[in-house]
């Protein structure tokens, strides 16, 4: 038994710096590099692997644009290579100024009188419900006509406009676009109701009518989209709930598609890409090291990445980045907008 009355001493041993200088401390030069050498043979690290970095890889794609789409319940509507698809389906109405409201009407006057229907347009001239009026003030504070017209220059140019002088073109596209042109004359005309058809649809690309994809019951955007693949075949993707945030593959569903959705497509637009490139190692923040000995990023640290069984997301993100980060290799690729592109690489 030890004795109680004993004297414990203890002793700190610490290294007491001559200088001031760390610059040789915070080299961590090597003093016995068979160590390190012995460390790695034990690890395995000097192991042959049937592995190495890609010389060169060899990438060909096919890339095809969406050409149509069609919201549920409405006509379909065609794309522009130009304009990205969640633009054309979120778009909206845009206002009927005064200026464009006279300049749709005297547009359908010379679209009847290159067509010789003089007659047509004085009907449609005469028609009281197209002509301008003249606004009598009033107070009423919710009506923007009665608010605008107490602006001297809109007044002057709603009475130069007035009187049968020339028609409201807003109020001509919204009658005749789900119905003939024909409507407001004495006999039908097969001549004019085509050329209301195409009146209106070349209102329809000045002003970029909207495309009524928005759902109001389900608060998000439905619609149809189809491409036309190389061979005569189409492909016809259905997203069925777009919360217009971003438009990405996962939105989209392969689905068989509205038949008449995929009439008349032009397979020709579909283009081919071949490239060949060096490879380059996919990097990210905090992804360990390829070698031992090597001072590491600590800008995340994916050892605390806390995960439960259930988290399966999580622990494949984890593997991956713990795992196989430099097992992967990046390529690039630019194709156009709204296009959907296969892909076939070759080493």
């Amino acid at each position: 038994m030890a004795d109680k009355s004993a004297l414990l001493t203890w002793k700190k041993i610490q290294s007491e710096p001559n200088g001031d200088d760390l610059a040789e401390a915070l080299r961590c030069e090597v003093r016995d590099p068979l160590w390190l050498l012995a460390r790695q043979w034990q690890l395995g690290e000097f192991k042959a692997d049937d592995a190495g970095m890609a010389a060169y890889a060899s990438l060909t794609g096919q890339s095809t644009p969406l050409q149509r789409f069609a919201p549920s319940g409405y006509p379909m509507q065609s794309l522009s290579v130009s304009t990205p698809l969640n633009t054309a389906v979120e778009r909206l109405m845009p206002h009927f100024d005064l200026g464009w409201r006279i300049e749709m009407g005297r547009s359908w006057r010379r679209t009847l009188l290159q067509a010789g229907k003089t007659a047509a347009w004085e009907s449609f001239r005469q028609n009281p419900y197209l002509q301008f009026k003249q606004v009598t003030p009033a107070f009423e504070p919710e009506n923007a006509e009665i608010l605008a017209a107490s602006h001297e220059p809109y007044a002057q140019m709603l009475a130069a406009c007035a009187a049968g002088r020339a028609i409201d073109g807003e109020r001509l596209f919204n009658l005749i676009e789900n119905k003939k042109a024909s409507d407001f004359l004495n006999t039908p005309d097969p001549v004019v109701d085509d050329l209301g058809k195409k009146w209106v649809t070349r209102v329809r690309e000045q002003l970029g009518v909207p495309s009524n994809c928005w759902d109001p019951e389900r608060l998000e955007y439905r619609f149809e989209s189809v491409a036309a693949l190389p061979g005569g075949t189409t492909v016809c993707l259905n997203t069925p709930e777009y919360n217009g945030q971003t438009l990405g593959w996962q939105d989209f569903v392969q689905s068989a598609g509205n038949p008449a959705l995929q009439k008349d497509l032009d397979p020709t637009l579909a283009m081919e890409h071949r490239r060949t490139f060096i490879p380059t190692r996919v990097s990210f923040p905090g992804m360990p090291r390829a070698r031992w000995w090597e001072m590491e990023d600590n800008t995340i640290d994916l050892s605390n990445v806390k995960a439960a069984k259930t988290d399966t997301g999580v622990l494949l993100l984890a593997e991956f980045c713990l795992l196989y980060s430099n097992d992967w290799l990046l390529i690039p690729l630019s194709v156009p907008v709204g296009h959907l592109v296969k892909k076939s690489l070759g080493a």
